[in-house]
């Protein structure tokens, strides 16, 4: 970071709710939030992380930004302007696959960092090629085809010898396992239309669970295996490492809002009356089975209200345990599994998962990411998303406007005046 007082702004594009956090950083990376805004979003504007209308999403996403940034004025008694922000990619057609990449030189090499890149790049291109060969003519509702996103390597062979680390080794062949991260053209589609749309601002875009992997989970954890669950509204985002490496980032299509939507079928009851008894009742481990409460479907007994939340939350892990099983890692859920996000609020879903899964389970301590001054609702588990893109972020989102103006009047006159220079001289620096 540059300096003190850069300021960083993130956006969360979830199925049920759009946010946009600001935050100053120390060097510790421990977030100051300037500012957190969000707003219900309009049925079906955006489902399972995909977009489906973009004119929505943008007007909403205008009004956050400009709130947000009078925070940020506010807070800061300066006059600046969002320049940028940082973006989340989730939605339930992003998954991984294996590729393998196998390479040929003409003599023997010295395999270094700039030539792994440079290889992971032309495999993206190639890939991305081959499924999206006529993205520009492409419907903006077309499934066909998919966009990638991303390329990891996960294991190295150096002249038919299994390597753990190739670099700065001699060889004369390489092959390569990669994971590639890749959805169908409908997410990419999606959040292109609404970055296009605010062309103003530059959205610097990440995939959301390897945002929350580089936040929340340790070297250590990444090295000995380790797996982070999201447990969103609309959307369960996974992510597994493996000897330091991404070995599967996957989505499964279910929620929190499953749940209320279960509930307010037993019970006949609005989406609020639902959420509140999801709240207030929703402990999966709930022993006093005689009490009942009130609902527009009469009463109904508390047991029947923990048994289908349990009975949906339990799918919910299921799929997760598949989709682990299906990439060959479900191994990992025997070492670490670090839980966020708002559904992960039920109460005792570490205690079943730990029981009834035999999971080693721990929640993300937000507030040891955010300083002790800020109030505790920065730090609820909803906010994990929000709060890992602005501890990964690097490059200042904010910019003055006073600064701004000098910089246009000096183009204009040809430069700044002498009084001008003489006086930056002798102004210390920000």
């Amino acid at each position: 970071m540059k300096n003190k007082k850069d300021i960083f702004v993130a956006v969360d594009l979830g199925g049920s709710k759009l946010s946009v956090m600001a935050a100053e950083k120390d060097t510790e990376c421990t977030l100051r939030i300037l500012g957190v805004e969000s707003i219900l979003m309009p049925h079906e504007s955006i489902q399972y992380g995909i977009i489906r209308k973009a004119n929505v999403v943008v007007s909403n996403l205008k009004v956050l930004l400009e709130k947000i940034q009078k925070n940020i004025q506010q807070r800061q008694d300066t006059a600046c302007e969002i320049k940028s922000c940082y973006i989340g990619i989730d939605g339930n057609t992003l998954r991984t696959e294996l590729h393998t990449l196998q390479k040929t030189f003409s003599k023997k090499i010295v395999f270094n960092n700039e030539m792994l890149d440079d290889i992971l790049r032309q495999t993206k291109l190639k890939l991305a090629e081959k499924g999206c060969f006529s993205t520009a003519k492409l419907p903006q509702d077309s499934d066909t085809g998919f966009f990638v996103y991303e390329v990891f390597p996960k294991s190295f062979s150096l002249d038919n010898i299994i390597c753990e680390n190739p670099l700065e080794k001699m060889c004369s062949s390489l092959k390569m396992n990669c994971v590639m991260a890749r959805s169908n053209l409908s997410l990419f589609f999606g959040i292109n239309a609404v970055t296009k749309e605010l062309d103003k601002i530059r959205f610097v875009k990440s995939l959301a669970g390897i945002s929350l992997g580089s936040a929340f989970l340790t070297d250590e954890e990444k090295k000995n295996g380790a797996v982070l669950i999201d447990f969103g509204a609309q959307c369960t985002t996974v992510i597994a490492y493996q000897k330091g490496v991404v070995c599967y980032l996957g989505n499964v299509p279910l929620g929190g809002d499953a749940i209320t939507k279960d509930l307010m079928e037993l019970t006949h009851a609005d989406r609020t009356e639902a959420e509140n008894i999801k709240r207030q009742k929703g402990d999966l481990f709930y022993d006093n089975r005689e009490e009942s409460v009130e609902s527009s479907n009469g009463r109904i007994p508390v047991r029947k209200v923990v048994s289908v939340i349990r009975a949906r939350q339990m799918e919910i892990v299921n799929f997760v345990e598949q989709h682990l099983e299906h990439a060959e890692c479900s191994e990992l859920l025997k070492r670490v599994v670090v839980i966020t996000g708002g559904a992960s609020k039920m109460k005792n879903l570490d205690v079943m998962l730990q029981k009834e899964k035999a999971w080693n389970v721990k929640h993300v301590a937000l507030g040891d990411f955010v300083v002790s001054q800020t109030s505790n609702d920065y730090s609820r588990p909803e906010n994990a998303l929000l709060l890992s893109l602005l501890i990964n972020a690097s490059e200042s989102c904010c910019g003055s406007i006073e600064r701004e103006k000098k910089t246009k009047k000096e183009k204009r006159s040809g430069g700044s005046s002498i009084l001008d220079k003489l006086t930056d001289m002798f102004t210390d620096p920000e």
